[in-house]
């Protein structure tokens, strides 16, 4: 009972934006900033982002490109736009989770594009619909 609710904190601290690996040298606002004057997404894209890791045009580069930017920085994507399972790995041991990165989130790695930064969204957006589902089983 302890590994879910330690599991579903880390990875709701995640989709609200926390920092993933080292919170000292990682400045979320800074960072939210940085990508939102590089890729000024809509409001309405940088709220939906923020509560759930989707957005709601998915034609909508401009917010796919804010999402890139965003995970990247926080070393949740690496630099081609791939889960990066260094950082996945060291959340979940962070919490003392059983299951791997790989076991929790491996069908995420499937999602692929060539669309101007939509894999790295559609990465993003695997990992809090996969939080999402396992938050609704209990």
């Amino acid at each position: 009972m302890f590994y879910f609710y330690a599991f579903t904190f880390c990875y709701l601290l995640w989709m609200l934006f926390h920092c993933s690996v080292d919170c000292v040298d990682i400045d979320i606002g800074t960072i939210w900033r940085e990508c939102n004057e590089t890729f000024p997404a809509s409001e309405e894209a940088l709220i939906s982002f923020g509560k759930n890791g989707t957005i709601p045009d998915e034609k909508d580069s401009t917010a796919r490109c804010f999402a890139d930017c965003y995970g990247k920085k926080t070393t949740m994507l690496t630099s081609d736009g791939s889960l990066n399972w260094t950082t996945l790995d060291f959340l979940m041991r962070s919490y003392d989770m059983k299951p791997t990165a790989t076991e929790t989130f491996g069908k995420c790695q499937k999602d692929t594009s060539n669309v101007e930064c939509m894999k790295s969204y559609l990465s993003l957006r695997c990992v809090a619909e996969t939080v999402e589902s396992l938050t609704d089983i209990r």
